[in-house]
């Protein structure tokens, strides 16, 4: 095999249920130049020996195991055995068309950039997810007048020659790397893009889990604080690294209030138009969760 052109790097923990799906999406891109690299966190399910089986048909794939279940050292770790040029890390859960890679290829190859970020698509057709991204994407838009985007980290490029000057993820996060990681990139500073297209299928499992205003409100918080430029070191109870097995398990159903002291932090930063924008999207939220 030549040397690829793309390494897809996947750190796994407890995915028997949802890595296949996504090596399936890899084996049917029309672009052939990648390899694929799983990093896992010593599964306990099947996790492993879906991937060594996989392995036999797509001698491309490689099988890493970490000695500590952290999304950045993970990603990290499979970078150094990385013998792409181009780095793509991608979570588990997550799903690309079949043309992803090769979409990606053909925008590099118009202009190349050290790294990128495609805008995500939900996993489902619920209304809640789908306002979630809208969500998301207007609270994104305050990032970006301070040059402090919140790329997700479910989906981001970098050529191996910039992670690698930059040490690539800060593994003392226990929240945040993948936003540390663009910040420091732009700081630089290095070139960075986001492609309208292909996109690639982000996964609410967690928020259908933990709760869609427990979810918005933890990342609220946590990118009001990337943008004071204050790391996140300490323990995330909110959080964890627990795996894909943690989201086959009943949702433990605890009322959760939405904190008006938080969010009139993030409200404050915010322009009139933005402000209108996202009391809107949280009005049409608010219709799918009843008192």
């Amino acid at each position: 095999m030549q040397k690829p052109f793309f390494s897809v790097i996947i750190p796994t923990l407890d995915e028997e249920k949802y890595l296949p799906s996504l090596l399936r999406d890899l084996q049917k891109q029309t672009f052939h130049e990648y390899e694929i690299i799983i990093v896992d966190g010593k599964s306990k399910d099947r996790t492993q020996e879906i991937v060594r089986v996989f392995t036999q048909e797509h001698p491309q794939t490689m099988l890493l195991i970490s000695k500590k279940r952290n999304v950045g050292m993970q990603r990290n770790f499979g970078a150094k055995y990385a013998k792409g040029s181009m780095l793509i890390f991608l979570d588990a859960d997550t799903r690309i068309p079949r043309y992803f890679l090769e979409g990606v290829h053909y925008h590099l190859m118009r202009r190349m950039v050290d790294a990128w970020a495609t805008e995500p698509q939900a996993d489902t057709n619920d209304a809640k997810d789908k306002l979630s991204l809208r969500l998301y994407n207007s609270i994104n838009d305050v990032a970006l007048l301070v040059k402090k985007p919140f790329i997700v980290g479910a989906c981001i490029g970098c050529k191996k020659s910039v992670f690698m000057a930059l040490h690539g993820f800060d593994e003392t996060l226990a929240i945040g790397e993948d936003w540390d990681f663009i910040h420091r990139l732009l700081v630089a500073p290095y070139s960075f893009t986001i492609f309208s297209d292909p996109h690639f299928v982000f996964s609410f499992r967690r928020f259908r889990k933990e709760g869609m205003f427990h979810m918005i409100n933890h990342n609220f918080i946590s990118m009001l604080r990337a943008v004071l430029n204050e790391k996140i070191t300490e323990p995330v109870a909110s959080y964890p690294m627990l795996g894909g097995s943690y989201f086959m398990t009943p949702k433990k159903k605890s009322p959760f209030a939405l904190s008006m002291k938080n969010f009139a932090m993030i409200f404050a930063k915010m322009s009139k138009q933005q402000k209108k924008r996202v009391q809107t999207i949280l009005n049409q939220l608010k219709t799918y969760f009843p008192e």
